[in-house]
Order: structure tokens, then sequence, then C-alpha cells
């Protein structure tokens, strides 16, 4: 049986984890709004990209989204598990 300190950490550590993904959420809505301006007509245009450099940074800040939202998972992931382990 774990003591009281061991469940106290525990659920610290379930707290700051979830706190790491709500944070992590909020900012995809900023980073969304980024992408958004950075994709149109004003900034790279990707409806209809000319060069070779062009296409690969359209590609670039289209990854940008999916692997912000993986590293906030793994982040408020890898923080809770870490105290689960120690």
């Amino acid at each position: 049986m774990k003591s009281k300190r061991g469940q106290s950490t525990l659920f610290i550590s379930i707290v700051i984890g979830v706190m790491l993904f709500m944070v992590g959420m909020i900012a995809i809505n900023f980073i969304t709004d980024a992408v958004d301006y950075g994709r149109g007509t004003s900034g790279l245009n990707c409806a209809s990209p000319t060069t070779d450099g062009v296409k690969v940074s359209c590609l670039l800040v289209d990854g940008l989204v999916p692997y912000f939202f993986l590293i906030v998972i793994s982040a408020a992931g890898g923080y809770f598990i870490s105290k689960l382990l120690i």
C-alpha cells in the first residue's frame, strides 16, 4: 500500500498533466490562425505554389498543427508517467 505522500504526488502529477494539456489546446487556436494566414494569398499562397521551395514550405506549415498536438500530448503524458514511475 502506498503512503500518503505517494498518493498526493500522483494527484499533483495528474493535475499538472491536465494543465499542460489544457494550455496546449488553448495555444493550438493561435497556431492554427498563424497557419491559415501563412498559407493564404498574403503569405505563401499554397493554392498555387510557384517553386519547389514554396511547395516544401507549404508542406512544413501544414504539418505544424498535428506535430504540435503530438508534442502537447507527449509532454502531458510524459510528466504524468514520470511522476507515476518514480
